[in-house]
C-alpha cells in the first residue's frame, strides 16, 4: 500500500462518514419534532400516573398509622 493509497482510503471513510452524518441529521430535522412531541405526551403522562401514585400512597398511610 503506497502513500497515496493510504490518504486515498482515509479521504474515502471520511466522506462516508461525514454523508452518514448529513443524512442523520436530516432524518432528526424530519422526524425529530414528531418524537419531542410524543416525549412531551409521554412525560405528561407519566407525571399524572406518578402524581396519583404518590397520593394514593400518602392517603393509604395517613390511614394505617
Amino acid at each position: 500500500m503506497t502513500v497515496d493509497e493510504y490518504f486515498g482510503m482515509i479521504i474515502n471513510i471520511l466522506m462516508g462518514l461525514t454523508f452518514i452524518v448529513l443524512v442523520l441529521i436530516f432524518f432528526y430535522m424530519i422526524y425529530g419534532e414528531k418524537e419531542e412531541e410524543q416525549s412531551s405526551s409521554i412525560r405528561r403522562l407519566a407525571i399524572k400516573i406518578y402524581q396519583r401514585l404518590s397520593m394514593s400512597l400518602i392517603i393509604f398511610f395517613n390511614l394505617s398509622f
